[in-house]
């Protein structure tokens, strides 16, 4: 409590006109100028903000094509020249590659080597027998011999406007013979839902854009869909968008709106990702607040005036002294010292209060300068565990009167995974290791089992702490005050808690620290599991988990590397397994989904931790083998024993549950499914010859299916 002004000694004196202009000059100055640097400084947040955005979703628009582009390529690598002549066989192929089918909403298609379409996927679309040349993709596919992403048109048939990806077929001189091409229907474009489906803001709007041919392929709004922008010339912002400009600038848009806007360059087509949202939308709470700061400072300045002229004849000179001293403390840049309280009237309570900000201040700093800490040690890419325990022996470090603990929950958040803590004892904290979080286990897993924040004052007498009462004792714990780990959709990953030796009661302060605290947490554990699932995504098959095709790719050349370095051969097994379509044709795609996930688990069986398991894609899987013999002949040896011991595991029958459908009940069946097998062995020579070890694979593999099937060919 700071101490009453006493009546005698009252500085209530002598306040002059000149520190009234001056009050009043200062203030309408700090009004203009704080109005100011807030629009500029909401005006960079914005575009930080969304310029992450674009830059986000054009990375993904960037992924998803380059996806369904690898996939077209495979597919198309498997073409024969012999089999551009044989429509049947053409469409056979197709229809057994279903995974087109589901990555291309407008259907795949084969053209021959003038664009004439002779097989299709789905059939009803009706484009067998029609000419494509006239399509962007196929036309440049054909004569330039590589992959060609088209131009976004409307598509007739199906009646959207479409994009089409077309893959050249060669033959064995490189040359153009036809092509596989996928059409991407927009509406229906899955991986464009986050762009032409996200509200953002009353004005607005995302946009997908062919920079070369200045043609919007989607947006949420819908009506401009495949509309042209404005010609060069006539708005020079977007001139530098198509030119290559990636960032936020803002500009006036051709209905005469001012507008921010975001762009953001796709890599794998010459698209750009660009949000625009109005002004008058975007800066509408600095307005609003810089209206209020106006109003209180016309009430300030008549306020000012009047107590002025009232306190015209009270003296000044203390607070005159009071002024010259933290005038020449602002000179400073090392934070002002505690200033000496010589007297108990109004300049009294003004040192008070200003030691007291001080302390306040240095408080904020301290914790501003931890969390900087915090929030490097995440950009560093530092363990989540260290970091975790970095935050409770920084806040135990700023606040040395207390103790922190983090309680940490599993996937399902009912169970405790981990307690960091490491200024508790660990018996302390092995003690919750396992347990079920639940009203009375404590304040954390309280608060982590209720979803809210718990403050006990007294360990001792609170119901929550009964089953706990003498671990807390034996720690010598007074008081816990936790707050809920909460992830961006509200899920509880955890709690964090905050102890005193003594019985005590948080105050505003403690509140708001451990509030703040529990977000530095939530970011920390949200962001390592935010990079390990994009990990997952980007290296892993979604359904086997094993490595897929860019994984497979890194490993390969790993393998090649060692043996480069150890003079060891290697092995490459490329399978397909053979009777894998009948069991989707009768069963359902849910089946084949659990034979593929066995298939993966035995392969895994039958090679060594260092080996590497990967799935191209459909029922086609890649085994490479490291650190074989040095011996080309005793390679093949070890190579053939493995491929053997391979082949036999996924011959043996496999019994499947299949779930309970509408009209039948759960059932479990058992499917005989072998596989064929191409291998070749590789050096370290072999280094920069990754897609013909492939190849070469692949096309043994093709020969040990023409030779009757589950065997292995060289």
């Amino acid at each position: 409590m700071l101490p009453q002004v006493q009546s005698i000694g009252s500085l209530k004196t002598r306040i002059t006109l000149f520190t009234l202009a001056i009050f009043i000059t200062s203030l309408w100055s700090l009004t203009f100028y704080a109005s100011h640097v807030l629009r500029q400084d909401m005006e960079r947040q914005l575009s930080d903000q969304q310029f992450s955005v674009v830059s986000f979703i054009a990375s993904a628009v960037d992924v998803h094509l380059t996806e369904r582009i690898r996939a077209l390529q495979l597919a198309a690598s498997s073409i024969e020249p012999s089999m551009m002549g044989q429509p049947t066989a053409l469409q056979r192929l197709l229809d057994s590659r279903m995974v087109l089918e589901t990555m291309f909403s407008g259907g795949v298609l084969i053209t021959d080597r003038l664009g004439t379409a002779v097989a299709e996927v789905p059939r009803s679309v009706g484009r067998i027998g029609l000419n494509f040349m006239d399509r962007t993709a196929v036309a440049g596919a054909l004569r330039q011999g590589q992959t060609v992403i088209g131009s976004a048109v409307l598509d007739k048939r199906l009646g959207v406007p479409v994009i089409g990806i077309a893959v050249p077929v060669l033959d064995a001189h490189g040359r153009s013979i036809g092509t596989l091409a996928g059409v991407v229907a927009l509406k229906h474009a899955g991986f464009l839902d986050h762009l032409t489906q996200s509200a953002y803001g009353k004005t607005g709007s995302y946009f997908l854009v062919d920079r070369q041919r200045r043609l919007i392929i989607a947006s949420t709004n819908r009506e401009r869909v495949l509309q042209p922008l404005r010609p060069r010339g006539e708005i020079p912002a977007i001139d530098r968008f198509i030119d290559g400009f990636e960032g936020s600038q803002v500009y006036v848009n051709p209905n005469g709106v001012e507008v921010l806007n975001s762009a953001k360059r796709a890599t794998v087509a010459d698209w750009g990702v660009s949000a625009s949202i109005s002004t008058a939308e975007a800066f509408a709470p600095i307005r609003a607040m810089q209206q209020r700061m106006v109003q209180a400072a016309l009430l300030l300045t008549v306020l000012a005036g009047v107590l002025t002229w009232w306190l015209l004849r009270r003296e000044l000179s203390p607070l005159t002294d009071t002024t010259r001293i933290l005038a020449q403390m602002g000179s400073s840049p090392e934070l002002p010292q505690p200033l000496p309280v010589q007297r108990h009237d109004e300049i009294g309570v003004l040192i008070q209060s200003f030691n007291r900000l001080l302390a306040e201040r240095k408080e904020r700093d301290d914790y501003r300068h931890f969390h900087s800490q915090i929030l490097e040690k995440l950009a560093a890419g530092t363990p989540l565990n260290t970091i975790l325990e970095a935050i409770v022996l920084g806040i135990e470090a700023l606040y040395p009167d207390k103790l922190c603990s983090i309680l940490l929950l599993d996937e399902a958040g009912q169970c405790v995974t981990g307690c960091i803590a490491p200024s508790l004892p660990d018996f302390y904290n092995k003690a919750f290791d396992g347990l079920a979080v639940g009203v009375g286990m404590g304040s954390c897993g309280t608060a982590a089992f209720m979803g809210q924040r718990v403050v006990v004052e007294d360990i001792a007498t609170h119901p929550y702490w009964e089953p706990l009462k003498e671990l807390a004792a034996q720690v010598g714990l007074g008081a816990c005050w936790a707050e809920p780990i909460r992830s961006g959709s509200h899920k509880i990953l955890g709690a964090f808690g905050i102890y005193h030796r003594e019985k005590y009661a948080p105050n505003d302060a403690d509140i708001a620290l451990i509030e703040q605290t529990a977000r530095l947490v939530s970011i920390a554990i949200e962001k390592t599991v935010a990079e390990e699932k994009i990990r997952n995504l980007a290296y892993y098959d979604s359904l086997t988990q094993l490595p897929n095709r860019r994984l497979l790719d890194e490993r390969l050349a790993l393998a090649l590397a060692s043996s480069r370095r150890t003079g060891r051969h290697g092995a490459l097994m490329l399978l397909d397994l053979d009777n894998f379509k009948p069991l989707n044709d009768t069963h359902g795609h849910a089946a084949g989904d659990l034979l593929l996930i066995e298939v993966a688990r035995r392969l895994n069986a039958n090679v060594r931790e260092v080996d590497t398991v990967a799935r191209l894609g459909g029922d086609e899987f890649v085994v490479v083998i490291g650190d074989l013999d040095a011996a080309a002949d005793l390679a093949l040896e070890q190579a053939l024993a493995v491929a053997e011991k391979i082949r036999t595991a996924l011959a043996q029958p496999y019994p499947l549950t299949i779930a309970a459908q509408q009209d039948t009940p759960a059932a479990v069946i058992e499917h005989h499914c072998s596989s064929s097998m191409g291998l070749t062995l590789f050096t370290g020579q072999d280094a920069h010859h990754q897609t013909e070890l492939l190849k070469q694979a692949d096309d043994a593999m093709y020969r040990a299916k023409q030779s009757g099937r589950n065997t292995v060919h060289l």
